[in-house]
């Protein structure tokens, strides 16, 4: 069972009544939503290939922070993002 899987089945049981939705940012593609959480899914025992994979598809990126309507909450260690981006400049700005 993966994760989001988890997450919807506990929230359900939680709250039987509402209309909160959990997914990958390709679940949602050409959605909007009144509130998005992301997680990026990075923190102090993160690699880099995790931050990599952030910075390499910016596209997926794009997408889950332009389909809230009202507000984006964003998860993650700013720390581990700095670390894990050794100083590349304007890539770690767009996650920041």
């Amino acid at each position: 069972t993966t994760i989001p899987l988890l997450l919807d089945k506990k929230i359900k049981e939680i709250l039987p009544d509402s209309n909160v939705s959990i997914g990958t940012v390709h679940k949602f593609q050409g959605q909007e939503k009144d509130v998005i959480l992301l997680s990026l899914a990075v923190g102090k025992d993160s690699y880099k290939g995790s931050y990599d994979w952030i910075k390499d598809n910016r596209q997926l990126i794009n997408v889950a922070t332009t389909r809230p309507k009202e507000k984006l909450i964003v998860i993650g260690d700013k720390s581990s993002i700095e670390n894990l981006s050794e100083g590349q400049g304007s890539d770690i700005k767009d996650l920041i």
